[in-house]
């Protein structure tokens, strides 16, 4: 994706009318400068989409690590790289009628 906003727009769409769960745990905060610290947190996501999508699964259940530098600049923390290592990632298809 190129933009925020294309972003934004994409994940608004494959998570509308979903009931989903994010969890994050388990910190690990290595401080590399005054200005600058990384850290890994343990994550868990579960997501249950609705009936009537033939587009997306049933569900999604997830887990993984997310890898983060932030850097404080102007006086505030803020996010300069994030990405998710994805450890399991179970996906439920929907059942076909028959």
């Amino acid at each position: 994706m190129r933009s925020l906003d294309e972003f934004l727009a994409a994940t608004k769409a494959s998570l509308a009318g979903a009931r989903t769960i994010h969890q994050v745990h388990n910190d690990e905060i290595e401080v590399i400068t005054e200005e600058e610290v990384r850290a890994i947190w343990s994550m868990e996501d579960y997501l249950l989409f609705p009936d009537g999508d033939d587009v997306r699964p049933a569900s999604m259940h997830g887990y993984g690590h997310y890898h983060e530098t932030w850097r404080l600049e102007d006086g505030q923390w803020r996010l300069a790289h994030l990405e998710l290592h994805r450890t399991i990632l179970e996906i439920k298809p929907k059942k076909i009628a028959a």
